[in-house]
């Protein structure tokens, strides 16, 4: 199978060619893999874990030019600066993790399986995030009061 930094640069390098991101950093890790773009305001932090078989594409607003984690645990008055892009999308349009897809999808293709997978993440991206990749982020307040009511449910 081949590195998950890899096929993520190679699916998500619209966010150089298209808006203006540098690729910041890479990494791989017995767990999985990170890639990190940044750009002006913001950076888009893609994360792979094995164990959860899910590729997390994070929205990041930069604090004083660096990436924040959120609090943790999310309260009521938290600021919230780290987003699950999953979470904007329309639920048609959700990604699961892989392993609740059919055996017989592109996902399990010996070869490509991986690449296939970290492909519909980055065309989500591309088509449902193109207004907040040039800085429309009118789309945070909703998913903060996501993140927030979810932090509620869990706790």
């Amino acid at each position: 199978m081949a590195e998950f930094c890899s096929i993520a640069e190679e699916k998500f390098a619209f966010l150089e060619s298209d808006f203006a991101f540098s690729l910041e950093s890479e990494r791989e890790e017995e767990w999985g893999g990170e890639v990190i773009y940044s750009g002006a305001d913001l950076a888009i932090r893609i994360l792979y874990e094995y164990s959860s078989a899910f590729v997390f594409v994070f929205i990041c607003k930069l604090v004083g030019g660096e990436i924040r984690r959120n609090p943790r645990p999310v309260m009521p008055d938290s600021i919230i600066t780290c987003f699950d892009f999953n979470d904007m999308l329309p639920a048609e349009e959700k990604m699961k993790p892989a392993y609740e897809y059919n055996p017989d999808s592109l996902y399990f293709d010996e070869n490509e399986g991986l690449a296939n997978y970290v492909a519909e993440f980055s065309v989500r991206l591309r088509r449902y995030g193109a207004e907040l990749l040039r800085g429309d982020f009118s789309v945070f307040p909703k998913m903060e009061a996501i993140i927030k009511a979810r932090a509620v449910e869990y706790s």
